[in-house]
């Protein structure tokens, strides 16, 4: 019968290769699936571009080689003194392995990696609950939202793919040696070195090591230990030795400053460091609901809290406000999480089935096994008919860079002098053109001066005493001769350097990819590039309602894309056009203000018949 794959009884041959194919063909469906997803992150430029100097040089480097404002400001601030040898060389070993795939395999041999590393991570919360005798269909549901999340949350190719599995490994060697205390301990050790040498995420390895022992330390003096005095002493050994193990990096104990408090300014304002709640609340995307579902099981197991070792529910505790404080930790919460409460919501259903529908449980195991095996075949065919549509805009290179021939461009007109760049397009045009030219930044954002220019910069910080703005003073001091950017924001909102550069006469455009832009200064060493390529005011202005109006029919709620077309239109002395565009803000957003005042502007201008300008 199919209920007993539900019960855990002796399975016959024909259940036993019932259950192998529905296992295969889910876990096939969850690699496919994830294989469909293009490189698009702006981290794995820089990531390749390390590992390729890495390899190239023969050394792990303590100073960033890329960016010429992190080393003309090399040693002047304490925040940089340590996060700059931090940041190059905690994730080295990652980089070189993503390099090594992308130069003898290009983007497939990433997304391959990739779509391995989740897919075994999602299989290896299965087997942790099947370890904690939880029957096949009820792991194979508990995993479902398990991979829907990391899906849509977490498939950027970084180097933090490792941590997602190696958390998720390091916490069942724990757990296996607290179910049946064996030699397979002695892998933590092996497996907190590799972790420190991929990615600084194998602080939480030190969490969960620290949390454990230290709470089995107190319970063996008090003699409540299920350990004997042999296996507590090899349980002993193996954790403090996979803690020594993970220091053998190249960093050693330096991942411990970059918790402290003055460091919290770099992470302002990025999305996965946002609080759970706040990045719930994005506009711009929709809500995940395998996020709530994920949260339901957390809750549901507190009804069983008692049921658990003391080490799992501090642990419990500490992965859910870790996640709830900040959405880079919530695949922690996604993994350990499950692993944790899983097995316990399990067995409050079947506590529930047994107390309240004893004779209905032969019939309630059939269905839901039956549900179960339909459900896994529609996953199949859903992931499996993605992958298909996608073969066709994968066949070739299954990336998306920030930019398609910036970089190019910049490399073939062999543009002279210093580049100030976006932060998301620094890594790109580090790959593309370093050592021949230097950015200004990426998303790195190594030292604070960096940081800080690079928003003064972007937001166009004007002048106080009327002469030139501040922005522009600012990258004369650095001698910049190109300025490569994107026209906008993620969120859509047009950058203050975009709208002052449409009427500045010291800089001209001579690139434009509908998303991206290349000024270069208007002087006479200039002068070839700008009559070959330049571009009118009025095809820049063209180029911002293209993109902004293809933008806003896929982001129909974001009125920022209105308010940039509003703009354009404004300039372009087009003012019914504007007006419009400001009626499409209010029609989204009823009390903006700004919006509110535009249209005043606008009417202003219509009745005195002046130029909008």
């Amino acid at each position: 019968m199919i209920s007993s794959l539900f019960s855990g009884t002796a399975l016959h041959a024909w259940q036993r290769r019932v259950s192998v194919i529905l296992l295969a063909l889910f876990f096939l469906s969850v690699f496919l699936r994830i294989s469909c997803i293009r490189i698009w992150d702006f981290d794995f430029w820089w990531h390749i571009a390390t590992g390729r100097n890495v390899v190239e040089t023969g050394t792990i480097p303590a100073e960033d080689p890329f960016s010429f404002v992190t080393q003309e400001n090399r040693g002047k601030f304490e925040t940089t003194k340590y996060r700059e040898p931090f940041l190059m060389r905690q994730y080295w070993l990652a980089q070189v392995l993503f390099y090594g795939l992308y130069e003898y395999f290009g983007g497939w041999g990433v997304v391959l990696l990739r779509s391995a590393l989740l897919t075994l991570t999602v299989f290896l919360v299965y087997v942790g609950l099947r370890r904690s005798a939880v029957p096949l269909p009820v792991s194979l549901s508990l995993v479902v939202p398990v991979f829907f999340v990391f899906l849509q949350q977490f498939s950027a190719d970084r180097p933090v793919l490792f941590s997602f599995l190696f958390g998720t490994i390091v916490f069942l060697l724990i757990e296996e040696y607290h179910r049946k205390p064996g030699k397979l301990l002695l892998l933590l050790p092996v497996a907190m070195l590799l972790w420190s040498n991929l990615h600084g995420g194998f602080v939480f390895g030190l969490v969960m090591i620290g949390t454990n022992l230290l709470i089995e330390a107190v319970l063996y003096l008090l003699r409540k230990s299920a350990f004997s005095r042999e296996e507590f002493r090899f349980y002993c050994y193996c954790m403090l030795g996979g803690a020594a193990a993970s220091f053998c990096n190249p960093n050693g104990f330096l991942v411990f400053y970059m918790f402290m408090p003055h460091y919290d300014y770099f992470y302002e304002g990025i999305q996965e460091y946002q609080p759970l709640i706040v990045y719930l609340r994005r506009p711009s995307l929709p809500v995940d609901k395998n996020i709530f579902v994920i949260l339901g099981i957390l809750v549901l197991s507190i009804l069983r809290i008692h049921k658990m070792r003391i080490s799992q529910i501090v642990l419990l505790i500490g992965v859910t406000v870790m996640g709830a404080q900040s959405m880079r930790y919530f695949s922690f919460t996604v993994t350990v999480g499950i692993l944790i409460s899983g097995p316990q919501v399990f067995r409050l259903w079947e506590s529930m089935i047994d107390r309240y529908f004893v004779r209905a449980k032969p019939q309630i195991e059939k269905l839901g096994a039956a549900v179960l095996v339909v459900f896994t075949l529609v996953i199949f065919g859903l992931n499996y008919q993605q992958f298909v549509k996608a073969i066709p805009h994968l066949s070739k290179a299954p990336i998306t860079p920030p930019s398609q021939y910036l970089g190019k461009f910049i490399r073939e007109s062999a543009i002279p002098g210093r580049m100030f760049n976006s932060d998301f397009l620094g890594g790109y045009l580090v790959w593309e053109l370093y050592p021949w030219k230097k950015v200004f930044v990426d998303t790195r954002q190594i030292d604070i001066a960096s940081h800080v220019e690079f928003n003064t910069v972007m937001i166009a910080a004007p002048s106080i005493d009327k002469k030139r703005p501040v922005w522009e003073r600012l990258l004369s001091t650095y001698d910049v001769n190109i300025l490569a950017f994107h026209m906008m924001s993620l969120e859509g909102k047009m950058w203050g350097l975009t709208k002052d550069l449409v009427d500045n006469p010291r800089w001209k455009p001579v690139f434009n990819d509908g998303f991206s832009v290349v000024f270069v200064r208007n002087i006479d060493g200039n002068s070839a590039l700008i009559k070959k390529y330049g571009m009118s005011r009025e095809d820049l202005l063209w180029s911002i309602i293209r993109y902004a109006s293809g933008a806003a029919l896929l982001d129909v709620q974001n009125k920022a894309y209105y308010y940039d077309i509003g703009f354009a239109f404004e300039k372009m002395d087009k003012p019914e056009q504007a007006e419009k565009a400001y009626q499409h803000v209010l029609r989204l957003d009823p009390q903006d203000a700004d919006a509110k005042a535009a249209l005043n502007r606008m009417r202003s201008v219509r009745e005195s018949g002046s130029p909008a300008q």
